[in-house]
């Protein structure tokens, strides 16, 4: 049997000898195209789509029938002209991606660029500020106004403070960002661990101790979630404010403290390679379970199959672990990086299937309310890297139009 390097490798190069944009795609999966379910729901909401829509990036905004009610198409190139902050510079706006969006209840949005910057656009595609900075995978609400974002900084040689590691090396940071784009505060999430004691994570997984790897990464943060003054009282061993992480790499989740910037709880699987923990209203932290590797996922792939993720809920103070969804037929999930995952009033979730090109509203009994695929052509999906559901009466905008 192939590796699952190799057999990645075969389907990559199958989709650039059909001349398709290869870092945007993956193979169909789901039948559809658009809403396939809950078309008809006449409740309000409007839900925020993130990916790669009619051959560019793009944030969009749609209502349960799919039409839409605003659209940011959104470059690169032309939002970040200047890119000497860069040591490495995407070769073309198509070598990267959008991930991590929300929207303002004033139609506002915030979305990074993968690694490479932050962006606030007002409702009609102005530019209210844009972080050159290596931002990632994230973007949410700060509970005192303005935004968390994952960041990434460069440690040199000879400046390496977390041993064994040796470096050069990324070391990913959490940033609080004001309102107008500005880093008001920084928290270094090896430091976290290592000034709790924890130091003997980051080496669980058999790093390299001179991480000589493709990213060169002391460790991989993919989520940050504040515990918002109205859940801490779900929460008695943490406090507003505290800061919970996931962490790729080492099938890991941690809560900082946001007091000392320390460590102050943590929990090593039975997930695996999850995203997107949150803290959800019923005292549990609540994550998205890829629940696979990529080596094993591509050989999944080459043979026609594919591995389960799910959603999972963990009590933090038993540490109880529930599926939620994903383990029954007909909720049959597989994403091997990425995903997403948000608790809704009503007890259920919404979930972006990244490699799948699909958004599911589910019900608190697993039932599928809504769904939307990103249908490319007859043989592929195009990614979503986040959905948002907005209820009816989270907006202030009453014309969508922009005309003046």
């Amino acid at each position: 049997m192939a590796s699952g390097l190799t057999a990645m490798a075969a389907v990559v190069d199958g989709f650039r000898t059909q001349g398709l944009p290869v870092d945007f795609l993956n193979p169909t999966r789901s039948a559809g195209d658009g809403v396939t379910v809950g078309a008809d729901l006449d409740d309000g909401a409007l839900v925020l789509l993130s990916g790669f829509f009619e051959g560019g990036n793009e944030v969009r905004l749609i209502r349960r029938d799919g039409s839409i009610v605003a659209r940011w198409p959104v470059d690169y190139y032309t939002l970040f002209p200047d890119r000497s902050y860069l040591a490495i510079v995407p070769q073309s706006t198509l070598k990267v991606d959008t991930h991590g969006a929300l929207i303002t209840p004033e139609g506002d949005v915030v979305f990074n660029f993968e690694y490479v910057g932050t962006v606030k656009l007002d409702l009609c595609g102005g530019v209210k500020w844009a972080l050159a900075s290596r931002t990632h995978h994230a973007v949410e609400f700060a509970g005192n106004g303005g935004y968390w974002v994952l960041g990434r900084d460069w440690v040199g040689p000879g400046e390496m403070p977390f041993p064994p590691f040796i470096g050069p090396a990324n070391e990913d940071t959490l940033l609080r960002l004001s309102p107008e784009g500005k880093v008001v505060e920084r928290l270094s999430i090896p430091a976290a661990v290592y000034g709790a004691g924890l130091g003997q994570l980051m080496t669980a997984n058999g790093a390299i101790i001179d991480l000589d790897t493709w990213d060169m990464e002391l460790l991989h943060a993919n989520a940050v979630a504040e515990l918002s003054a109205e859940r801490a009282a779900a929460f008695p061993m943490f406090a507003p404010g505290d800061l919970l992480v996931s962490e790729r790499t080492m099938n890991v989740i941690f809560v900082i403290d946001r007091q000392t910037g320390l460590v102050k709880w943590h929990k090593q699987g039975p997930f695996v390679r999850q995203h997107d923990a949150e803290f959800g209203a019923d005292g549990r932290i609540h994550l998205f379970n890829n629940n696979t590797f990529i080596a094993l996922d591509a050989m999944s792939l080459a043979a026609g199959g594919g591995a389960i993720s799910n959603l999972m809920a963990i009590n933090p103070a038993t540490g109880e672990v529930e599926v939620v969804f994903g383990d029954k037929p007909g909720q049959e999930m597989w994403s091997t990086i990425r995903g997403k995952q948000d608790g809704l009033a009503h007890g259920g979730w919404l979930i972006t299937e990244f490699a799948g090109g699909r958004v599911l509203e589910v019900g608190p009994s697993g039932d599928i309310l809504w769904s939307y695929v990103n249908t490319y052509d007859e043989n592929h999906t195009a990614e979503i890297t986040q959905a948002r559901l907005l209820p009816d009466g989270y907006f202030t905008v009453d014309d969508w139009s922009c005309t003046p």
